[in-house]
């Protein structure tokens, strides 16, 4: 086995940061158009792996509404990802809604 140079290295690490960014700020925008402004304020989706959507609601009332909304959105959602990015669940907690909260943590 070959050493890697250090310049490959940081090529691949700064590719997947390009590539978790780009995918974070698509999945964001597909759940504020999938879902509205109104459920947007109050729902933000803070992890995606597996294809499972994790997202964090302000109140029971809305993880309630939410999940019983479920199938409704799950098929929205899937048709606004880029295919590279399968939905197959979306899994609704208390949590965090604020943009800068858990956000950063997407992927």
């Amino acid at each position: 086995m070959q050493p890697e140079l250090i310049k490959d290295t940081v090529v691949k690490i700064a590719s997947e940061i390009y590539k978790n960014e780009k995918g974070q700020k698509g999945v964001l925008e597909a759940w504020q158009i999938a879902v509205g402004r109104k459920i947007a304020r109050h729902a933000l989706p803070v992890s995606f792996k597996a294809g499972t959507l994790i997202v964090n609601v302000d109140r029971t009332a809305w993880l309630y509404e939410l999940n019983l909304c479920k199938p409704l959105l799950l098929r929205r959602l899937k048709r606004k990802l880029p295919t590279r990015a399968p939905l197959r669940e979306l899994k609704f907690r208390i949590g965090a809604v604020s943009p800068d909260a858990d956000a950063k943590r997407l992927f």
